[in-house]
């Protein structure tokens, strides 16, 4: 703890001598590089989703279900490289309200601990087409 108390004093340190203009740049440089990277502090890159908490998110990896269970899910919309974040969770073991492709979706504990989180899927550029 106390390092990272003595961490955060020289960062403000440093910040304080800058110029706010150039405070904003800094914090727009971090953020782009956090956008780049595909990953922040909030996000898990292994694990389920059961795992997560509020504000969390993650891309999904596998669903590991019962078959029924698990076509149910692919048809919803939890399919491998899906964003998905957790909203809110329900008191004493309740279910999981996570945002995925646009839209809410409650899900059960057991159902989200069978879903499993890896790094973010790795997109190729894609090649504008002529006309």
């Amino acid at each position: 703890m106390k390092s990272r108390t003595s961490r955060g004093n020289r960062l403000r340190a440093l910040l304080s001598d800058l110029s706010p203009q150039a405070r904003d740049e800094s914090f727009a440089q971090s953020a782009q590089q956090a956008l780049d990277r595909g990953t922040g502090a909030l996000t898990r890159t292994s694990g389920t989703l059961a795992d997560l908490r509020p504000g969390e998110c993650g891309y999904i990896l596998r669903v590991d279900a019962a078959v029924s269970a698990r076509l149910r899910l692919l048809e919803m919309g939890l399919t491998e490289g899906v964003h998905i974040k957790v909203i809110r969770v329900a008191a004493f073991g309740g279910p999981l309200f996570v945002q995925l492709r646009g839209y809410e979706l409650s899900l059960r504990r057991e159902e989200a601990a069978g879903i499993v989180l890896g790094p973010p899927p790795k997109v190729s550029p894609v090649a504008p087409r002529s006309l």
